[in-house]
């Protein structure tokens, strides 16, 4: 966020050269840090607290699809609560996730 004018920065904010599931379990914990608590990610009986995931790169028994999953509904989470402008979005883009612009027909404007 800039601290001049009190709006979030477009740009990358994970850089996808760190892999998938540390940008994904980043992503996780800065939405959380704003206050995202995903009742509708967690186990049965849901938990409170963060969203608890290996500390290391999982092997393929993990539910991958799940990750991907919540990190669909951050974006929509992120998209509703934190007072972005029109046309922005949160999202991956070229293997980056961060806040970008997309113009009428969804292309990058910027």
């Amino acid at each position: 966020m800039s601290e001049e004018n009190g709006k979030w920065k477009r740009g990358c904010y994970f850089d996808g050269s760190f892999g998938h599931y540390y940008n994904s379990v980043r992503i996780i914990r800065f939405a959380e840090e704003l206050g995202w608590k995903g009742t509708d990610c967690r186990s049965e009986p849901p938990t409170d607290g963060p969203l608890e995931l290996p500390d290391t790169t999982p092997d393929e028994n993990f539910d991958y699809e799940w990750l991907v999953e919540v990190v669909d509904k951050i974006e929509e989470w992120l998209d509703k609560h934190t007072g972005i402008e029109e046309g922005e979005h949160w999202c991956w883009s070229d293997g980056d996730f961060g806040l970008w612009l997309f113009d009428e027909d969804g292309e990058h404007a910027e």
